[in-house]
């Protein structure tokens, strides 16, 4: 590279077609959740920690459904069915 070339910025190396795709943002970390719930670090299940785009099976909806713990934090995209779920417990 000559001196008057300049290196590419980040923007350059990228494919146009992926500059805008959103980036994944974590939730906070089942402690920092429980503490804002009021409830045990225990109880708190990250359900978003194997993200699916096809949602969940049935089979799997009710075994949460059954189960005795709290869910709190944001609701992953197409998750809304399950989150209702949980939150008639």
């Amino acid at each position: 590279m000559s001196s008057t070339q300049t290196r590419p910025g980040m923007e350059d190396l990228i494919r146009a077609h992926l500059q805008d795709v959103k980036t994944y943002e974590p939730v906070d970390p089942p402690e920092v959740l429980a503490q804002r719930a009021g409830i045990p670090a225990d109880q708190v299940i990250k359900l978003n920690g194997n993200e699916n785009p096809f949602g969940s099976a049935p089979e799997v909806e009710e075994a949460v459904s059954k189960a005795p713990f709290h869910v709190y934090g944001p609701v992953p995209e197409g998750h809304a069915r399950l989150a209702r779920r949980l939150h008639r417990r």
